[in-house]
């Protein structure tokens, strides 16, 4: 059995009645859900390193043209790939809140993309090409240790990520100079030591205090062996203001190493 979540309860706005929590295990690859009780709804809430589950679009360097311009705006020579929660660079593929989801994701402002229930989410992403399957945890004291259920996920590195806006600081600020170097960076995007994404953390709030993005949460990030990657062409946005926005995005195959 997975790590299980601490469940709360959620009713959404044009719903009567309170809800009637019952939990009941979903999948034996982590989390727990709330049963449903007729048109009354209940949901979750997590603790700390609790993994949660979320699909995001693929970004490297098989990317081609919008790959070249985001390099060329952000000075990360050295990545061929961005694996990051951030909402611009790597979007979620499921980017519509279903009325089914709601007794699988996250109760929480702002983390309703994040799902508790892998098999669930598996289920809706089966057939969406260019994705990528990524177990996260926010705010871990150490670097997590994932349940042997989850042994498919490969820890990738520290994302420091806003909130509310879903940016991450890492990847798509332009860089926070006296917090942190491009060295800092794995070629993933991601700082490799908890220890140094604590400490980034500090720096940025401490120098950058008026800055949104820069009051970050520190998420570990594990990504699945297997992903799912085609040759189709599609647009998307990059970046913040004065970033390289607008290029097309081209998929191909992409290595997890």
């Amino acid at each position: 059995m997975g790590r299980s979540a601490k469940l709360g309860s959620f009713s959404k706005a044009d719903l009567a009645g309170p809800c009637r929590e019952r939990t009941c295990p979903t999948s034996d690859r982590g989390g727990y859900r709330t049963s449903l009780d007729g048109l009354q709804v209940a949901s979750c809430q997590v603790s700390e390193m609790t993994p949660l589950f979320i699909a995001k679009e693929l970004f490297g360097r098989a990317n081609r043209e919008s790959w070249n311009g985001y390099v060329e705006w952000s000075g990360l020579r050295h990545l061929d790939e961005v694996v990051a929660l951030d909402s611009m660079l790597c979007p979620s593929v499921l980017p519509n809140m279903e009325d089914r989801y709601w007794p699988h994701v996250v109760n929480e402002d702002y983390l309703l993309s994040y799902f508790i229930d892998l098999d669930f989410l598996e289920s809706e992403v089966a057939g969406i090409p260019d994705r990528q399957l990524l177990c996260v945890v926010r705010e871990p004291g150490s670097t997590p240790v994932l349940d042997r259920s989850l042994a498919e996920f490969q820890f990738c590195g520290f994302d420091l990520v806003e909130l509310e806006s879903q940016t991450s600081a890492l990847t798509n600020c332009g860089g926070f100079e006296g917090a942190f170097e491009p060295d800092d960076l794995s070629s993933k995007g991601l700082i490799l030591d908890h220890d140094r994404a604590i400490e980034v953390q500090r720096d940025l709030r401490r120098l950058f205090p008026d800055e949104l993005h820069a009051n970050c949460d520190v998420w570990a990030i594990f990504r699945q062996r297997v992903h799912v990657v085609c040759n189709a062409p599609f647009s998307s946005r990059l970046g913040r203001s004065g970033s390289a926005a607008g290029v097309d995005r081209f998929f191909g195959h992409q290595s997890l190493t």
